[in-house]
């Protein structure tokens, strides 16, 4: 009897009985459907949640600017700056560092930046074998417990190299998200304590990143954390504010230009060679500035409509709103956004009601970083300090270079191409040793990229290189005569003074 109600299918020898091809495929279509009917409606909720966030007000928060416009430095309170005197005259002070690099023993970087393959082969089959030598964030905790042994051991200097230098202080900002390591040799390589130093470190870091970064801060006195964080995404207004929290900060202190890094960029340049070349500027500023190249539609359609960033996709959506006209009759310009600008229009930037109401309107567009400075830069009628009044298309731009992928949309177009020897990525190069001949003739004040971990090898040679030369000082000679024939500085009537 068991054995017929199981032949019938109604016992329950028939649950565990193997299932029929047929049976098979019907339960494994019915799965199908589920999945596809789950992720049907994911898609669907997803949808709606961004049509609907799409649709919600599109004005842009004011609470950042007012932030900056309240809290603008007045020129009175730089008496409150860090003050320094220098006894420059004192040749057995001792402050030539010392940096000793172990891969560099067995490498010959000057061999390696005139091109020589037999070099450039021993390097890249060097870092094959050998992993490169990194300081994790707790090591970075760990040995600023100690500022004078880490400012030592790292090979800081303790002076300027030169009453020039300290006579022209400067001021940087570095937007920091992690890898703390290459932004500590980046800051290494670019530190005098003349300069003042303001690090952005992004709302998403990690703790124990920020906490390393404000360890790191801490041995110096004129480096520090901006008062105020972004989450910085990119294509969106954050990165202005970034910018702003860092330049907000640094107007506290005496400098007299900005320059603005990202943590993968390197200097070209000695400190003593950057403050030739911005003095020949006279207050000029040195921005990317193009409206040709600013016309394509796919380009023109980031001020056509408002945008909104959604987080949880990490990413910038179009909405149906459209723009209104910017605002005070301004061309609208594309260029690089990084820069080197005087520290009046850094004044001019922050405090001006234009310069503030152009940075409102660009807020709800798509990759306002590009636009916002360019635009101040070339529209002479705005009156920004330092501005360019000639025509930007043949103005070349120099504080910072990049090769790009396609060449169509190669930031020194006025340049001849060299071919990447290093690797793309989203469509940039990050630079290998094959590089290095080309990087150490670049008149450009930073290039831009270097991963510490792609063929690292490059980032050390050129630190090599920045170092020793920044330690011969005025022993090698610096050719000024391109930074001469600048448009900007060799017609100072281009240049807008008002």
């Amino acid at each position: 009897m068991a054995t017929k109600v199981a032949e019938a299918g109604t016992g329950p020898s028939h649950i565990c009985s193997p299932i029929s091809g047929k049976d098979k495929r019907s339960v494994l279509r019915v799965g199908h459907r589920k999945k596809l009917v789950l992720f049907s409606i994911v898609c669907l909720v997803v949808a709606i949640k961004v049509l609907l966030f799409s649709l919600s007000d599109t004005s842009v928060p004011q609470e950042r600017l007012r932030y900056f416009q309240h809290r603008s430095i007045q020129p009175a309170e730089l008496e409150n700056a860090i003050q320094y005197s220098w006894n420059l005259s004192d040749s057995s002070s001792g402050h030539i560092p010392i940096r000793p690099n172990p891969n560099l023993d067995q490498m010959d970087c000057p061999a390696m930046l005139r091109g020589e393959e037999k070099a450039l082969q021993y390097s890249r089959e060097y870092m094959q074998r050998n992993e490169p030598t990194r300081i994790s964030n707790e090591d970075f905790i760990e040995q600023t417990k100690d500022c004078d042994d880490f400012r030592r051991t790292r090979g800081y200097f303790s002076q300027p190299l030169s009453k020039e230098e300290a006579d022209f202080p400067l001021a940087f900002s570095i937007l920091m998200y992690k890898d703390l390591h290459q932004i500590e040799r980046l800051l290494r390589a670019i530190y005098h304590p003349q300069n003042f130093y303001c690090l952005h470190v992004d709302l998403k870091a990690s703790e124990l990143t920020r906490q390393a970064t404000e360890r790191l801060a801490g041995c110096f006195p004129n480096v520090f954390l901006s008062s105020r964080s972004e989450s910085v995404f990119w294509g969106h207004i954050s990165i202005i504010y970034a910018e702003m929290a860092c330049i907000h900060d640094l107007l506290r202190h005496d400098w007299k230009y900005f320059i603005n890094l990202s943590g993968q960029m390197f200097p070209l340049h000695t400190n003593r060679e950057l403050v030739k070349i911005l003095q020949l500027y006279n207050g000029a500023n040195d921005i990317e500035g193009t409206f040709k190249r600013s016309q394509p539609l796919w380009l023109k359609v980031r001020q056509m409509f408002s945008w909104r960033l959604v987080e949880f996709l990490d990413t910038m959506l179009i909405t149906i709103f459209p723009k209104s006209i910017p605002p005070h009759n301004i061309t609208i310009y594309k260029g690089s956004n990084q820069v080197a600008m005087s520290r009046a229009f850094a004044e001019y930037f922050m405090t001006d009601q234009k310069s503030q109401d152009i940075v409102s309107w660009f807020a709800d567009t798509l990759a306002p970083d590009e636009y916002i400075w360019p635009t101040l830069n070339h529209n002479p009628h705005l009156l920004a300090p330092g501005s360019y009044s000639g025509d930007p298309e043949v103005k070349p731009f120099i504080a910072r270079v990049s090769i790009w992928l396609p060449l169509a949309l190669q930031v020194n177009w006025s340049w001849e191409h060299w071919d990447c020897q290093g690797k793309w990525v989203r469509e940039i190069c990050i630079f290998g040793v094959g590089d290095l001949p080309w990087l150490q003739q670049r008149p450009e004040l930073f290039a831009n990229k270097f991963h510490s971990n792609y063929e690292w090898l490059a980032y050390d040679c050129m630190e090599q290189l920045i170092f020793n030369r920044t330690i011969a000082g005025d022993k090698i000679s610096f050719d000024s005569s391109y930074y001469q024939s600048l448009p900007f500085v060799n017609d100072p009537t281009l240049v807008v003074r008002p």
